[in-house]
C-alpha cells in the first residue's frame, strides 16, 4: 500500500488556515455563479465536497491539534477513524443471498414466520432450522474482496465497522472492530434474558438445547420488533468518525438508517452501492460492488491498496 499524505489529517495550521480560505472564496465564487448559472449547489459547482468541504476541514482541526500534540510528546500518533456501516450487499458477492427478494420472502419463508418474536412462539422448530441453514451456509462462504481491503484498511485507520450483517465474513477477514447491530449467527442466547449469550459450537442449534436458565437457547438475532441494543454505541462511533462509509445497504432498515444523520457536519461520507438509493448531495457515491467500491473508497481518503479489482 501507498499512503498519499496530502489526503490524511495532520495538517497544519498553516493549511488549514490557507484550506479556510481558500474554501471560502470557492464558497462565495460559487454563490455567485449560482445566481448566474442556476447551479443547485455552489459548493458542488467548484468541487469542494470532493475534500469534504470547509465546514470538514474547520471541524477537524480539533482532531489534528490533538494527533499533532501526540507527536510532539513523543506517543503513538492516533490514526483517523473511517467508521463504516456495512448491509446485505457487503455479503452478496460472497455467495450469500440478501435480505428479502422481490417477492418479499427471504429464503422462500415470510420474514414473519422466521424473524420475529411471534414466528418464534408460532412455530421454534422452524425457526431453528432455518437459521441452522443460514449459519451453514455461512461457513461455507468466505470472505469477499470488499472484506479483505476493508480489513488492509485497519494499517492506516482505525476502521470500526457497524454491520447489519449476521455472518463473521468481516471477522474472518481479519477485521478487528466489529459492531453487530442485529446479532450473530455464531452465537445464542436464552428465550428469556437478552444478556445470556454463548457461542453456538459448529453450525447446528438444535430443539432442547437449554441455556444456563433453563430456557431453549434461541438465535442470537435481533428480530423485527426487537430492541437493537447496540444502538447507542452505534451512535457513538459514527459521532467520532473522520471518514464515514456505507456499503452495500438501501439505508431502508430502520433504526441503522438513521446512523448517516449522526456524522458530524464536514466529514467526508461515501455511499458504495450498485444500485444507490442516495444521489450525491454531500455524500460521494460509487454505483458498484463492495470488492471494486472499497479500492475506490481508499483512493478517496488518501490510500493506494495494491493487489485490488479495479472498476
Amino acid at each position: 500500500m501507498t499512503v498519499l499524505s496530502s489526503a490524511l489529517p495532520g495538517a497544519s495550521g498553516a493549511a488549514v488556515g490557507i484550506g479556510l480560505s481558500a474554501g471560502a472564496a470557492a464558497f462565495f465564487a460559487g454563490n455567485i455563479l449560482k445566481g448566474i448559472r442556476g447551479y443547485d449547489d455552489p459548493l458542488d459547482t467548484l468541487g469542494a465536497h470532493a475534500v469534504g468541504g470547509t465546514g470538514g476541514a474547520f471541524l477537524g482541526a480539533g482532531r489534528k491539534r490533538l494527533r499533532h500534540a501526540a507527536r510532539m510528546s513523543g506517543s503513538p500518533t492516533p490514526k483517523p477513524q473511517l467508521v463504516v456501516l456495512t448491509g446485505a450487499g457487503m455479503s452478496a458477492e460472497s455467495g450469500l443471498r440478501t435480505f428479502r427478494g422481490a417477492d418479499g420472502l427471504w429464503e422462500n419463508h415470510h420474514v414473519e414466520d422466521v424473524a420475529t418474536p411471534e414466528g418464534w412462539a408460532r412455530d421454534p422448530q422452524l425457526v431453528l432450522r432455518f437459521y441452522n441453514e443460514r449459519r451453514r451456509q455461512m461457513w461455507q462462504a468466505k470472505p469477499n474482496a470488499g472484506h479483505l481491503a476493508l480489513a488492509q484498511l485497519e494499517r492506516y485507520f482505525d476502521v470500526r465497522i457497524i454491520t447489519q450483517n449476521v455472518d463473521n465474513l468481516h471477522e474472518r477477514a481479519g477485521s478487528a472492530h466489529v459492531l453487530h447491530l442485529h446479532g450473530e449467527l455464531t452465537k445464542a442466547r436464552s428465550s428469556i434474558d437478552e444478556d445470556l449469550v454463548q457461542d453456538i459450537d459448529g453450525w447446528e442449534l438444535k430443539w432442547g438445547e437449554r441455556c444456563a436458565d433453563g430456557s431453549q437457547l434461541r438465535p442470537f438475532i435481533v428480530w423485527f420488533g426487537e430492541a437493537v441494543p447496540l444502538m447507542e454505541e452505534a451512535i457513538a462511533l459514527t459521532e467520532q468518525a473522520d471518514f464515514f462509509a456505507v456499503i452495500g445497504t438501501s439505508l431502508a432498515v430502520y433504526p441503522a438508517a438513521s446512523l448517516i444523520d449522526y456524522v458530524p457536519p464536514g466529514v467526508p461520507t461515501f455511499l458504495i452501492d450498485p444500485q444507490p438509493t442516495r444521489d450525491g448531495g454531500h455524500i460521494r457515491v460509487f454505483a458498484t460492488t463492495a470488492s471494486l467500491g472499497v479500492p475506490l473508497l481508499a483512493e478517496a481518503i488518501g490510500v493506494q491498496l495494491a493487489n485490488q479489482p479495479r472498476a
